[in-house]
């Protein structure tokens, strides 16, 4: 068909190629490895959590809400919602946590 299209290949990309599809055999700890695992694997995402939590907080605060031991107000809520469920219907209680949200609002703008 079309003849004389061979391409050459470079020795060196090879070399690199199959030492990429090898790497995980290749892998060694040394302490810059243990580093950057340490730094990018725990470190950063421990901190942004901590930044992220500390918003919310403030958040809370500002809004006035009461916060739980995790920080979030919802989980109060659902929890609240969690135990009265035996007794209750869903719709029923539903209908009373929204209502109850509309009204701990108004009272917080009259105020």
């Amino acid at each position: 068909m079309g003849g004389g299209m061979e391409a050459n290949k470079n020795k060196f990309i090879e070399d690199w190629g199959a030492a990429r599809e090898t790497l995980e055999h290749n892998f060694r700890w040394t302490r810059r490895n243990l580093v950057l695992v340490g730094l990018f694997g725990i470190a950063i995402p421990i901190f942004v959590y901590r930044g992220i939590v500390k918003e919310f907080h403030m958040q809370d605060e500002d809004a006035g809400t009461v916060l739980s031991e995790m920080g979030a107000p919802q989980l109060c809520r659902l929890y609240r919602l969690w135990m009265a469920m035996s007794s209750k219907s869903t719709s029923e209680l539903l209908w009373k946590q929204q209502k109850q949200g509309i009204d701990d609002d108004d009272e917080s703008t009259v105020s």
